[in-house]
């Protein structure tokens, strides 16, 4: 005896219940099509020998910012397409400037190096009070010269 297999015509509701679900899986694809993309990036030495943790990485004309991982990278994301310059800055470098474009639904990659940011100081003399017999009793304070 053969046992009749129900079609999709017979099931009306099973018909409705699997258009549905297409609908709402077609729906969902579309909306993950994104319109905003990343920028994403390294801050290292200008030897490229040490990344920087800690830098800061700012978006001009914005409030954005971030800083840098233990790997010397940082992440930007839902970034609308256009052209951004990054300033990038870490205590003791030289600042620096990038310029990325972002297109919708990619990451755009960049990699800084800073160097480093030699500041040379002036004459400064270290004045300090002793007594009769040399041991201090002042504390310790500096004068400093700026360079011509």
């Amino acid at each position: 005896m053969k046992i009749p297999t129900p079609s999709l015509r017979a099931l009306p509701f099973l018909r409705q219940a699997l258009a549905s679900l297409l609908t709402f899986l077609f729906v969902s694809f579309a909306s993950a099509q994104t319109n905003t993309g990343r920028i994403t990036g390294i801050v290292t030495n200008s030897s490229g020998n040490a990344f920087l943790e800690g830098a800061t990485v700012t978006i001009d004309g914005s409030n954005r910012m971030t800083t840098t991982d233990h790997r010397g990278e940082f992440d930007f994301g839902a970034m609308g397409p256009g052209e951004f310059a990054l300033q990038i800055s870490y205590t003791g470098m030289k600042p620096a400037t990038a310029r990325v474009t972002v297109t919708a639904g990619h990451s755009a990659s960049v990699t800084t190096a800073l160097s480093e940011d030699v500041i040379q100081m002036g004459t400064f003399s270290l004045v300090t009070n002793r007594n009769a017999d040399g041991h201090e009793v002042g504390a310790y304070y500096a004068i400093v010269t700026k360079l011509p």
